[in-house]
């Protein structure tokens, strides 16, 4: 006796592979699916942090400027209008550039990180 039906025939190669094929397909869309939900409910997650986070940086910025403005009143006293503002700048960039050379500094190390031979 058979054990298949008399309409049933065997699959042929071609079925199968073809079967794997869409299964696999199946597989990396809903993988896809699930990597894009995942991703978007993080960049919601964070939207909020994000925005106060720029709304800090743009209290910060107008922190210093107030800062420099009074520095450059005070110094006013001493080296004039002109000579205050002036001597509050170079201040002012040569505090930026410090902190530029310490970030390409630790960027420099930073990627220095992944070069190491093993």
């Amino acid at each position: 006796m058979d054990v298949m039906g008399e309409n049933e025939q065997p699959e042929g190669l071609r079925d199968l592979f073809a079967d794997a094929i869409d299964s696999g397909r199946t597989l990396v869309r809903a993988e896809i699916a699930y990597y894009r939900a995942s991703a978007l409910a993080k960049v919601d997650h964070a939207r909020l942090p994000l925005i106060l986070l720029v709304a800090a940086v743009l209290i910060i910025q107008a922190s210093l400027t107030a800062l420099f403005v009074g520095l450059g009143f005070a110094l006013a006293f001493r080296f004039g209008p002109f000579g205050g503002g002036i001597v509050a700048a170079l201040l002012g960039l040569a505090l930026a550039g410090i902190l530029a050379l310490i970030a390409k500094r630790r960027f420099a190390a930073g990627s220095a990180i992944g070069d190491k031979k093993r």
